[in-house]
């Protein structure tokens, strides 16, 4: 019941924080059979709730044990269908109670029901596909067992940058994974049933994901990235794989040029910081009305939505010590605060009915959309286009960052022709 009802509205909540979450065979894991999600894991729990928020039908999750130590909040995650799994380092007296987690999920999948498995272990949000996981393999060769086989889906989860608002995510299904036969139903069976899964997902996972050779290429993506966002704003996720595969495969020479402007550009950024809109493209017509005719809307959605917003943002920073909870602890706790704010507001308002009609809790909504969704994105372009201007004429590094620029403007359209 609590799954449906949180649903749609931390779905709304992500499409307002992220940019685009662009979706692709997701229609693949709605196939009405029983079926185990096998997923890479980048940004702890923000992954569990982007997936169940734009996978149609319910699915269950295995998630890090340790945080199902409060009595309520392991009542909350158990109604959203989240079942606990320990590590070592929790204690390897807890390592039992993984038994009974597993034994809930083959229940699940006896049921027709989804369970969806991060393989690769504990998360990371560097871009490279870590080696899986033994674990969720042995049951998925356990659920073998059952008269309903599952499906094996292979499932990659893409964030341009996983705490950072407006960025791009994608999230993409892969085909099912071949069945694996076990003619046996024996323990060494199962392990060699296990092994071969794990070889399958691996393989299968990697044109899903952005998977860079090591760490050192990551800056170069990122960037890589954002200069793709410039040549093509609604770039697919194929063609921004292309430059994860053209970094990996780089002949070794344009390799040690590549990386040589960019470690100059690091070094000249820390001195001389470069705004995030630096290459922001010129505004459109109808960008420029925005910014002229619109701004007292986004004032309005502004203030209208200060409140809840800041004390979302001033609890995770002053809780959350993990990286990887951030964003999925801000956008929940935003949420919730938001809604309780709306309630209490629109109480307010007819109550007295003393406010001004322009902070109508209605337009409170509507202006908190505009702001986020229209105005900033025009906004931060204009901002770009004025410090483009600044940095030419105050910096003498400025012909460096209009180098590399250029220079990857080249290597991106060469990459995606």
């Amino acid at each position: 019941m609590l799954y449906q009802i949180l649903k749609p509205i931390m779905k709304a909540a992500l499409r307002l924080y992220y940019g685009r979450i662009v979706t692709q065979n997701l229609a693949v894991i709605d196939n009405g059979q029983p079926t185990i999600i096998l997923a890479n894991h980048t940004a702890s729990f923000m992954d569990a709730l982007v997936t169940a928020c734009f996978i149609k039908r319910k699915i269950c999750f295995f998630t890090r044990g340790d945080v199902f130590g409060n009595r309520f909040v392991s009542w909350i995650l158990h109604s959203l269908g989240m079942l606990p799994v320990y590590r070592l380092r929790e204690g390897r007296e807890k390592l039992a109670l993984n038994d009974h987690s597993n034994e809930e999920a083959l229940k699940i999948l006896a049921e027709g029901g989804a369970v969806l498995i991060f393989c690769e272990g504990a998360s990371d949000i560097a871009k490279i596909l870590k080696p899986l996981k033994k674990g969720p393999f042995r049951l998925a060769a356990k659920a073998m067992d059952l008269e309903n086989r599952p499906v094996l889906i292979p499932l990659g989860i893409n964030y341009e940058v996983p705490a950072k608002a407006f960025a791009d995510v994608f999230i993409i299904a892969g085909n099912p994974i071949p069945s694996v036969p076990i003619t046996e139903h024996t323990e060494l069976e199962r392990a060699k049933a296990a092994t071969t899964m794990m070889r399958l997902t691996q393989q299968f996972l990697k044109p899903l994901v952005w998977d860079l050779a090591d760490l050192e290429r990551q800056f170069m993506f990122d960037f890589l990235l954002n200069t793709l966002k410039e040549v093509r704003p609604a770039y697919t996720f194929h063609e921004s794989q292309l430059l994860t595969v053209s970094l990996n495969h780089i002949e070794q020479r344009q390799q040690d040029v590549l990386r040589c402007d960019m470690k100059e550009f690091q070094n000249w950024q820390r001195h001389y910081p470069v705004a995030a809109s630096q290459f922001a493209p010129s505004l459109e017509w109808w960008e420029w009305l925005i910014l002229l005719l619109g701004w007292p809307l986004a004032i309005i959605g502004y203030v209208g939505n200060f409140i809840p917003i800041k004390i979302a943002n001033g609890i995770t920073d002053n809780k959350v010590r993990e990286r990887d909870f951030e964003s999925a602890v801000f956008v929940s706790l935003a949420t919730i605060l938001t809604l309780i704010w709306y309630v209490f507001y629109t109480w307010l308002f007819f109550k007295t009915k003393l406010a001004p009609i322009p902070f109508h809790p209605i337009l409170f909504l509507c202006g908190g959309w505009f702001y986020l969704k229209v105005f900033q994105p025009a906004l931060f372009k204009f901002l770009g286009l004025y410090f483009r201007k600044s940095y030419r004429y105050k910096n003498s590094s400025y012909q460096l960052l209009e180098k590399v620029h250029q220079s990857l403007l080249e290597y991106v359209k060469k990459c995606i022709h």
